[in-house]
């Protein structure tokens, strides 16, 4: 995974990011009612922070530390927290620009990790793993979620029948990361994996809901670009399996972590 990219890609798509996001919007959300049962942190990070979304959904009286390697991210993060705590008595969020992978922090600093469709775009699930369990406190829980592989199914597909598979990342398998939390010495509490379903009035308009926000960074570097054959041939497939009378389906599959050190 090319970080450098990732990390320009998202930030180009920072500033329009919070309008078109609305399925990571659902997830964070989902994400935060599974966390509701845990014991509040006396400081907790973010791993891949976004905007802020999830740091500002959680306690009030906790110390939130969000990390991105989107600088674009990062700044949009400080802006969002400085308007929504303008006026509220409430912890603002720290937010910092920095990568899971070596992460800037003491050893057993937080008591709670989370962490909303970031993950996925790591190097070594291990490495991410190996840190995750460097920074958390002993008995220390962490909420992931994580984009499955393959992620988007129907996307996998489509770019397959049309013969455009390098036009799909290869994100980590689930085995790959348990295997990584295990050799972590991280104790799997629970894990899931729920569909997220968006839907969108053409082909057009489903790419763009991924490339506009930064998502669509490819693992390889293309030069061909798709051409209107192609796209006219993806639409047309699309119709015939994916189509609802509300639009074209697009699913998002995401692996919930619940996890524990000690």
């Amino acid at each position: 995974m090319n970080k450098r990219a990732v990390g320009q890609c998202f930030s180009r798509g920072s500033e329009v990011y919070d309008a078109r996001a609305a399925v990571q919007q659902d997830i964070a959300r989902y994400l935060t009612t599974l966390s509701r049962t845990d014991p509040p942190s006396s400081q907790g990070l973010d791993l891949g922070c976004g905007t802020g979304y999830l740091s500002r959904m959680c306690h009030p009286a906790e110390q939130w530390v969000g990390i991105d390697i989107a600088f674009g991210m990062v700044e949009k993060s400080v802006r969002n927290s400085q308007r929504s705590h303008e006026h509220v008595s409430q912890i603002a969020p720290l937010f910092i620009h920095a990568d899971a992978e070596a992460l800037p922090f003491a050893d057993a600093q937080f008591s709670r990790v989370v962490s909303s469709m970031a993950l996925q775009w790591v190097s070594s699930p291990m490495q991410c793993a190996t840190e995750l369990a460097r920074v958390l406190a002993w008995h220390g829980i962490a909420r992931l979620a994580i984009l499955s592989s393959p992620g988007l199914p129907e996307l996998a597909h489509g770019w397959a029948y049309v013969d455009q598979r390098a036009r799909l990342n290869q994100f980590p398998a689930m085995a790959t990361w348990a295997d990584a939390f295990k050799r972590a010495k991280l104790h799997v509490v629970d894990h899931h994996t729920k569909p997220f379903v968006t839907l969108h009035s053409d082909i057009f308009a489903l790419l763009h809901s991924i490339n506009d926000i930064g998502a669509g960074t490819l693992q390889q570097n293309l030069n061909k670009p798709l051409t209107r054959a192609t796209l006219r041939e993806l639409s047309a497939w699309w119709q015939q399996y994916h189509s609802t009378p509300q639009g074209l389906r697009l699913t998002y599959q995401v692996d919930f972590w619940h996890l524990q050190k000690g």
